[in-house]
């Protein structure tokens, strides 16, 4: 006998956890973001995670043009986080505040360890990463995150859920986060620089 036919079968299914933004933005964008933290002189690898030497800080003005570029972006990512929440006020955002904007020119060996952010929302924006770092993530033998990726980790590993992601960037993409994800970047042994913007927002 065949039990399963004969039951009348309905199933529901719900996910929880974090959610991720992706965002790619046009070139012109890019560039500019680009320009403008190649510019700075203020160092800002001692406040941060990871073992980059190069990263340096945006001056308030670059901040202020920042914002009012990317603050659509932002506010509707905080909207799909309202509305996926147990409860629809728990976000009451009035003002977004741009805590901290940094560009790390990540070169080869170098890496961030698992770590998260302070704030409330994180982002990276990927304003350039040369095609040998997408070569080797296509020689990668690995099961998990290749050369230069970005991994996400949510909760304890199971065989029946994933509690990590894993995305290889490129140029434009922007992933936005809750600040308190858990997350790191593998090392890439191609002789290039990566540049990517980094930054955290806070409630107001």
């Amino acid at each position: 006998m065949n039990h399963i036919n004969s039951i009348n079968l309905s199933l529901s299914y719900f996910q929880f956890g974090p959610i991720i933004g992706h965002h790619k933005f046009g070139n012109d964008f890019i560039s500019e973001l680009n320009n403008r933290g190649k510019k700075s002189d203020v160092d800002h690898s001692h406040k941060l995670a990871g073992h980059i030497l190069d990263e340096k800080e945006f001056s308030i003005d670059d901040k202020n043009w920042f914002m009012e570029k990317t603050k659509d972006v932002f506010l509707t990512y905080i909207e799909t986080l309202s509305k996926n929440s147990l409860d629809e006020k728990s976000l009451p955002v009035r003002t977004l505040n741009l805590q901290n904007l940094w560009i790390n020119f990540m070169k080869k060996g170098e890496f961030n360890p698992i770590h998260d952010h302070s704030g409330d929302i994180s982002f990276v924006i990927y304003t350039s990463v040369p095609n040998e770092i997408l070569l080797e993530n296509k020689d990668f033998k690995g099961v998990r995150s290749g050369p230069g990726c970005i991994s996400f980790y949510y909760g304890e590993s199971s065989k029946s859920y994933k509690s990590d992601y894993h995305f290889l960037p490129k140029k434009g993409y922007m992933f936005l986060f809750p600040a308190s994800l858990r997350h790191s970047v593998p090392p890439f042994m191609s002789d290039v620089t990566r540049t990517s913007v980094s930054g955290n927002i806070y409630f107001g």
